[in-house]
């Protein structure tokens, strides 16, 4: 079961559009991963079992038992969405950016509801034969007849699977692409979390594609005939008897008996339409994107002279003998052109990840987000930041060449916190400069909105510019202050060290542009 996840867009006009997009999903249902091995088991273990009642009913409630463990599974995660689709409909009207808590918990809802789509669409492969599966079609295939109970209690695995994705869908997803920001956000890529392009999209054509549809109507037709046959086998058979209740309690169930061609034709414009003005959306913002980083690049170059902590090993020593797992660094680099472009003192910020040491104790060391980067860690490349070439693992030393530094510390951090902040830190490396500077946006980020997403628990202030949503580093410096949950931990100022009130004379810098 392969899914064509690539756009199937025409700016042209909308009439174009709806025909490529009614056209863009041919497959059953939205899965990331090739299921034609369980389709080719479906129709092997009917071979194999040559009209064997007892061999296909042990295989049936063998599968069915693990289904059922799926399904708690699939429930929880459902659960979570719907909380966090409680919460977008309550709060996403507000004029303020996305939360970064929001933003983390809705890339870990898209990847967890993906895989766990995966393991569901495998289900309905592995049983989507027994509809087919009548006596003429079992008579060309050379195969004896199945017995019918055993049919009906194989299609309606199949349908119960179709229909809790269906269930999951409406229930969480299709309230999510009523709102624009956020079903742009879910349909861009986002490497730290294994999220594609368009896949948000991919699952909305799936679920309305026409033929799909009908598949699902064909089969709840089918259960709709034989049940009234079977009430006395269901009740002695536990694992059908789950299964019919499955299907009868699903939300979908009456929806999908009941749709017709016109109505999902008349959805399908409508999530055309919206896909056009993401498209058009999305066009400005590579656009926006590409000429601020020709522009971007150009200042970059230009560099008077090198900052007056480069190479300087005693304020080397002295930052490094301070800096812990999950700190915050600070840099102003006046001697740049870039800074002076930057709203406020601060002009780069970066979050430290810390030692082999560090991550040992905090219990992360072999954690499959920060094995990736062993090797870096190990080289002493502990300081992940957002630079225009992209994000990166540089050393302490890389990042001195400044004239003023400062670390940023949460005093009240626990290991479980710095933990997580450290993975979501490393989830982001290898992700392109956002030379849009969103922080509604992970695809691409800077160097600010780094912070802003590793510390998903604290309420940044950010500032609408342009129409979107940005933070700066002097924000994040703001929670530094008195007015903030964060603290100051080494300040440099023009290459000296402060200790004499450095939190007033780092808010009077910062008031000063």
């Amino acid at each position: 079961m392969k899914i064509n996840t690539k756009k199937c867009l025409n700016l042209i006009t909308l009439g174009i559009l709806v025909f490529f997009v009614s056209g863009c999903a041919t497959d059953r249902l939205i899965t990331r991963k090739n299921h034609e091995h369980d389709h080719q088991y479906c129709w092997a273990r009917l071979s194999e079992a040559n009209g064997s009642t007892a061999l296909l009913n042990q295989k049936l409630d063998s599968e069915i038992q693990h289904y059922q463990e799926l399904m708690e599974e699939v429930l929880v995660a459902r659960e979570k969405a719907l909380k966090l689709t409680n919460w977008i409909t309550d709060n996403i009207g507000r004029d303020e950016a996305i939360p970064p808590h929001m933003l983390d918990s809705l890339n870990k809802g898209m990847s967890r509801g993906l895989e766990l789509s995966d393991q569901v669409v495998g289900v309905v492969a592995r049983n989507e034969c027994w509809l087919q599966a009548s006596k003429p079609v079992m008579a060309d295939k050379g195969l004896p007849p199945i017995d019918n109970f055993t049919r009906y209690k194989g299609t309606m695995l199949a349908l119960s699977a179709t229909l809790m994705l269906y269930d999951t869908y409406f229930t969480t997803a299709s309230i999510l692409n009523e709102h624009d920001r956020i079903r742009q956000f879910l349909n861009q890529s986002d490497l730290g979390y294994g999220r594609q392009e368009d896949q948000l999209n991919a699952v909305t054509d799936t679920m309305f594609n026409i033929s799909n549809v009908m598949h699902v109507n064909n089969e709840i037709v089918y259960f709709d005939a034989h049940t009234p046959g079977f009430e006395a086998r269901l009740s002695k058979d536990a694992n059908a008897n789950y299964l019919s209740t499955l299907i009868k309690q699903s939300p979908s169930y009456p929806v999908m008996r009941d749709a017709t061609i016109d109505g999902f034709q008349d959805r399908q414009a409508e999530q055309a339409s919206a896909e056009l003005t993401d498209e058009l959306i999305e066009f400005k913002r590579v656009t926006v994107n590409e000429v601020s980083k020709v522009f971007g690049n150009l200042m970059g170059l230009v560099e008077e002279r090198k900052g007056k902590l480069y190479q300087d090993d005693m304020s080397h020593d002295y930052l490094t003998e301070h800096l812990r797992a999950g700190d915050i660094l600070l840099e102003k680099t006046p001697f740049r052109l870039t800074d002076k472009m930057i709203p406020g003192h601060w002009g780069h910020a970066a979050i430290w990840v810390g030692t082999e040491a560090e991550l040992k104790d905090l219990g992360i060391w072999e954690h499959p987000i920060v094995k990736s980067f062993h090797s870096q860690i190990v080289n002493s490349q502990g300081v992940v930041e957002a630079l225009r070439s992209g994000v990166e693992m540089n050393s302490l030393a890389h990042f001195m060449n400044v004239d003023d530094a400062a670390i940023i510390r949460d005093p009240k951090r626990s290991k479980q916190e710095t933990a997580a902040r450290v993975i979501r830190t490393l989830r982001q490396v290898g992700k392109e400069y956002d030379f849009n500077f969103n922080v509604e946006t992970t695809d691409k980020i800077v160097c600010s909105q780094l912070v802003y997403l590793a510390y998903t628990d604290i309420e940044w202030p950010t500032e609408k510019m342009i129409g979107r949503y940005t933070i700066s580093p002097d924000n994040v410096a703001y929670k530094a202050t008195n007015s903030g949950p964060l603290e100051l931990v080494v300040f440099y100022h023009d290459g000296k060290r402060i200790e004499d009130r450095p939190v007033s004379l780092m808010e009077k810098l910062m008031q000063q542009k």
